[in-house]
This record gives structure tokens, C-alpha cells and sequence, in this order.
């Protein structure tokens, strides 16, 4: 998904695209994404041992670009608050990736030092 305004941890806003990791009640999960690669792997899946925890995605699979995915924050929006967002045109989709690429990433968020085991039970 890309967000036009999207709100970041420090309080900042930019324009950033986002990957919706998992869905559980009202709850989503999201995680950040990145077109630069600094210190980071660049063979495509997970990457625990960089220095930010990441998923690597090479363009061409889904995205123009060579995108990182940051396992390192994530962030939660209410699936009423992603549907405003939706309808007031503020976000909207990009592109889908396959079943099993999804399946890799969430494996790999899962064993991110920095997600909460509450946040797990949304992508499981």
C-alpha cells in the first residue's frame, strides 16, 4: 500500500509505501519500506543478520524498484482507520505478492528482535 502522509514513530510524515503483514480483529500490522540500500543484503528473502533486520524483494517481483521491507519497526493501524484512509484516497494498493513470498516475510517478521509476541498472533 502506498500512503500519501504516512506517520512515522519520531512524529515525521512522508509519503511512504507499506506491506500489510497481518490482519487480526480490528487490528492490522504493517511494516515500512525502503529503496535504499544501505548495509543491507541484497539476495532476495530474509535478512535477520543485517544490521536492520529486512526482507529483500528485487524488482520485477511485484515492485519497480529493489525494495527492502524493515523488520525493524512496525506499526498497527485499526482496519476501520486503513478503510478511511482507503475512501479518502489517501492510501491505495500497488501491487499483491504471491502466497509464498507472504509466507516467507511473515516467517521472517516473526523472529524480528522487535516484534511483540502480541503482534506475532496478528500475521499467524
Amino acid at each position: 500500500m502506498f500512503h500519501d502522509n504516512f506517520l512515522f514513530h519520531d512524529g515525521s510524515r512522508a509519503r511512504k509505501l507499506f506491506i500489510i503483514l497481518g490482519c487480526k480483529d480490528d487490528r492490522v500490522l504493517v511494516a515500512k519500506t525502503t529503496s535504499q540500500n544501505t548495509n543491507k543484503s541484497a539476495t532476495p528473502g530474509c535478512h535477520s543478520d543485517d544490521r536492520f533486520h529486512n526482507f529483500y524483494i528485487e524488482a520485477g517481483t511485484g515492485f519497480n524498484k529493489d525494495t527492502w521491507i524493515c523488520l525493524h519497526e512496525f506499526y498497527e493501524f485499526s482496519s476501520s482507520e486503513l478503510s478511511q484512509l482507503s475512501s479518502d484516497h489517501s492510501i491505495h494498493r500497488i501491487c499483491n505478492m504471491t502466497q509464498q513470498v507472504l509466507e516467507e516475510l511473515t516467517d521472517c517478521a516473526k523472529i524480528s528482535d522487535d516484534i511483540s509476541p502480541d503482534q506475532i498472533t496478528i500475521i499467524e
